[in-house]
């Protein structure tokens, strides 16, 4: 269930002060909690610690979401009569946004295994990028702020659900730069277009925005969800949307008014392996240390390649999609257990 809806000051008044305040009390807690976390794992006997490292990686998520708004502070003052809307302080909010995820992915690496491994990413040329991700889990959100602003460089503008509002640096710095925070599913193409109007004015060379078409991560409840608005509004569609075995439906409202709005950008479809398995951050938890790298994968389309008009945009999407299902089925057979792994959500 999506969280509920708060006015912006009502809802950082609680997660701003709690955000503060979570490294020192997980700092205070150490003393206590670690030396029991490091017994219960060594009295498994497997070698994991996955508790030990579950409660060091809680503690570095917690110091980076502090220090992030800590800095967003700084930025705002510094920011000054311009205010944050300006180019200058446009730049620090996106060195700001691409040193909190470095920082996050840096720990990932050294405390949970995290192994990142990216093809095509040398080859999305210049200029303005539209990026159609696939997503898995509640971790990928984050995969493309590590592709494209951490090891490309480019600014990232993002189309996320209303929900992640909840995580105060993704809200206060998120609200400063040009992305979206939406409904899992816009109601109307309309709605869609004026959600993302802000998301691709105008973008250049270095900007690239993502969204992911599917709306949620695949779970049998949102897969029975899918099928059943198309059964009731696009039959036709409903046999194609069973045939995929990974991937839930594209809703193209979203997709089709970001196109719209960004009319010289390229186009590039993220598909990713890796992350299935982890829908929840108990499952997270226990999968620790993780035993396989996330593999990415990334497929440039020329802008002259995505067809007009509605329906024919359409189509194009749901073959895009087909075919990174096609993929996402085969790189999961080559892992041992993979397609289990994705079938057990």
């Amino acid at each position: 269930m999506p969280a509920p809806t708060l006015p912006r000051w009502a809802r950082r008044a609680v997660t701003v002060p709690a955000a503060l305040a979570a490294p020192w009390a997980l700092g205070a807690a150490a003393p206590g909690a670690v030396p029991v976390a490091v017994a219960r794992d060594l009295a498994d006997g497997d070698g994991r610690m996955w508790r030990t490292r579950a409660y060091a990686m809680a503690l570095a998520y917690a110091g980076a979401e502090a220090g992030g708004l800590a800095a967003s502070g700084v930025l705002w003052a510094a920011s000054g009569p311009e205010g944050t809307g300006s180019a200058r302080s446009q730049g620090w909010h996106h060195d700001l946004q691409r040193a909190w995820v470095a920082s996050i992915a840096t720990a990932g690496r050294a405390l949970l295994d995290l192994r990142i491994e990216a093809e095509g990413l040398d080859d999305l040329g210049e200029g303005p990028l539209v990026v159609l991700g696939r997503h898995a889990s509640l971790p990928d959100a984050f995969l493309p702020a590590e592709l494209f602003a951490v090891r490309a460089g480019r600014r990232l503008r993002m189309v996320v659900k209303r929900d992640l509002e909840w995580v105060p640096c993704l809200d206060v710095v998120g609200h400063r730069l040009p992305n979206a925070f939406v409904d899992r599913a816009p109601s109307s193409a309309s709605e869609a277009a004026e959600a993302l109007a802000g998301v691709a004015a105008g973008m250049d060379a270095e900007d690239v925005a993502v969204i992911f078409p599917e709306g949620t991560y695949p779970s049998p409840a949102a897969r029975e969800r899918a099928l059943a608005r198309l059964a009731e509004r696009q039959p036709r569609l409903r046999a194609r949307a069973e045939g995929l075995r990974h991937l839930l439906p594209p809703r193209p409202a979203g997709t089709l008014a970001l196109l719209d709005a960004a009319p010289r950008a390229d186009v590039a479809i993220l598909g990713h392996v890796g992350l299935e398995h982890l829908s929840s951050l108990a499952r997270l938890a226990r999968s620790l240390p993780l035993r396989h790298p996330v593999r990415a994968r990334l497929w440039r389309v020329d802008r002259s390649e995505v067809p007009r008009g509605r329906a024919a945009r359409v189509e194009w999407l749901w073959e895009r999609w087909e075919a990174l299902d096609t993929w996402v089925d085969r790189e999961l057979a080559a892992r041992p257990g993979g397609r289990e792994v994705a079938a057990a959500r």
